[in-house]
């Protein structure tokens, strides 16, 4: 085993006169090696502790890496712990941090000129804004997790504010930057009123969010990416994979599930970033790219499997129709139903907002519609959304949908949840794709109360096997609850309303789901000994 050597509190000039405090952590034998960069405003001593309290500890292995011949660069954003200057959210002064970072490692004795970039969450996402300036000496970036669309992954979810981003915020500055003491001054706190100023000032999608999201600019990444994500988390995960359809560079892609600080941690995922490392920093043919671009791990069926592309070329996409409880099968809860016949002349469901609280809090569907008991398993991965046709009757609404997993003992497993704004409810076709229908977020349209519209609401992608015997269930409400979507809850209406949800001939809700038929059997299989907990 290699001994570490640790300078600590290292600090490096910026262009403009301020230091960005970093931790370097090294193999204790002379030589020149790669390095690794990960950095952000969460502070760098708490990534030693991978087993403790902190939900932040997500800059990656650092022993295993340095074990394997990389130092390892753990970087306090400005404005962060020792560092100087005024944080800001993914601010372009930061961007330009990460730049020069690189170029600063690159420049060290005891590296070998090659850097690389690793990490979750907000050690993800900047990842992809660093790539995209372009530092000479950046190799390639190991992003897990990370948002590529501020205003749709981390602070609005279809316009709905995201509880998460309040929560995560007052994190940054009070329990981080407030727990190192002495190392973050007080007067270099930004205001308390930050958050409201940036919502205020910022409700719909525009140059502030594209600043700091790098949607705009996936075309200025050159460098290799893997991307590692979680559809298990509510997050980041979504625009991540938008983004891996959307690089030209050399890619891959695995889907994981269950905890990203369990995942990034665990010695089978370390082994698979060294492995890509190693390719792309030190000219080893690990063999990693002659294998097929995307791994998955499919949950319910829990197995690891290769696929060539993402989304699957051999999607069938498929549309189940909302349905009246009073015609559905006899083997049906007491809901309504999903089909793939399209619905007669039924009569629609309603309910009202707030009293449908209380069902929500309980997590008892307030309105639902369910598949029969599977005959055979029904794998779906990929993106998926539901069309809905429903009326309210006030000026606007919140739509909160979500895909259960029902056991044939009534137990159940939330799947996935989308989100949308009633009177962000305007697509632009142009930038839409099967099961991603792009709303703008640019110019909300109040609703006329009482008429019926059509709702595009997308769903956050799937990795899921029904198995036989289990149920798809799709629920809808207006609220989520604090209580079990911990950290995922959404901003509401305080005014109250019904709303009504149509099913018929005229007004065909649906959902569109990327049904998966079987794979083709192949000797080629993932040799990653990981089962996530989910």
């Amino acid at each position: 085993m290699v001994d570490i050597l640790l300078e600590e509190n290292v600090l490096v000039p910026m262009c403009d006169n301020i230091s960005i405090a970093a931790d370097v952590f090294r193999p204790d034998v002379p030589g020149k090696f790669p390095a690794i960069l990960s950095m952000s405003p969460y502070g760098k001593e708490m990534q030693r502790y991978p087993g403790g309290h902190f939900s932040s500890v997500e800059a990656g292995p650092t022993k295993y890496f340095v074990s394997h011949g990389y130092a390892h660069v753990i970087a306090d954003s400005r404005g962060s712990a020792p560092s100087g200057g005024q944080w800001a959210l993914s601010s372009a002064e930061e961007q330009q941090d990460g730049y020069e970072l690189v170029e600063w490692i690159a420049r060290q004795p005891w590296c070998n000129g090659s850097v690389a970039m690793v990490g979750g969450s907000y050690y993800a996402q900047i990842q992809f804004l660093v790539a995209a300036t372009q530092p000479p000496h950046l190799k390639t970036i190991v992003p897990f997790n990370g948002w590529t669309d501020i205003y749709r992954d981390l602070i609005f979810h279809g316009g709905l504010l995201h509880g998460f981003f309040p929560v995560w915020l007052s994190s940054v500055y009070e329990r981080v930057q407030a727990e190192l003491g002495s190392m973050a001054p007080e007067k270099r706190l930004p205001p308390r009123d930050i958050l409201g100023d940036v919502v205020a000032r910022n409700p719909t999608d525009g140059p502030y969010y594209w600043e700091r999201g790098v949607i705009t600019r996936f075309d200025k990444i050159k460098v290799p990416v893997y991307h590692m994500l979680s559809t298990s988390t509510y997050n980041h995960y979504r625009s991540q994979l938008v983004g891996y359809t959307k690089l030209t560079c050399p890619q891959k892609l695995m889907i994981i599930a269950g905890s990203l600080r369990r995942a990034i941690y665990h010695e089978a995922i370390a082994a698979e970033i060294v492995r890509w490392l190693d390719y792309w920093m030190k000219d080893i043919d690990t063999g990693i790219m002659k294998e097929p671009p995307v791994t998955v791990f499919v949950q319910g069926s829990d197995e690891w499997r290769y696929e060539s592309e993402y989304p699957l070329k051999r999607t069938e996409w498929t549309k189940l129709y909302l349905h009246s409880g009073a015609d559905r099968p006899a083997s049906q809860p007491p809901y309504g139903w999903l089909g793939r016949d399209l619905p007669a002349n039924e009569p629609p469901d309603a309910y009202d907002y707030p009293e449908s609280d209380a069902r929500v809090e309980a997590n008892l569907p307030v309105v639902a519609y369910c598949t029969p008991p599977a005959t055979e398993d029904r794998e779906h991965i990929g993106p998926a959304s539901l069309t809905l046709y429903a009326s309210s009757s006030v000026a606007d609404a919140a739509l909160i949908v979500r895909i259960d997993d029902v056991a044939p003992d009534g137990t159940f497993k939330m799947v996935s949840k989308g989100w949308l704004r009633a009177s962000h409810r305007e697509v632009d076709e142009s930038r839409s794709s099967p099961g991603i229908p792009f709303h703008p977020h640019t110019k909300p349209t109040p609703l006329e109360p009482n008429r019926v519209y059509k709702f595009e609401i997308e769903i956050w992608p799937l990795c899921r096997n029904f198995k036989a015997g289990h149920q798809l269930r799709l629920r809808i409400a207006s609220s989520d609850s604090r209580a079990i979507d911990v950290g995922n809850f959404h901003s509401v209406l305080e005014q109250p309303y019904r709303l009504t949800i149509h099913h018929s001939k005229e007004y065909p809700s649906h959902l569109l789901l990327p049904l998966i038929p079987h794979a083709t059997p192949t000797a080629l299989k993932p040799k990653i000994n990981y089962t996530p907990k989910y």
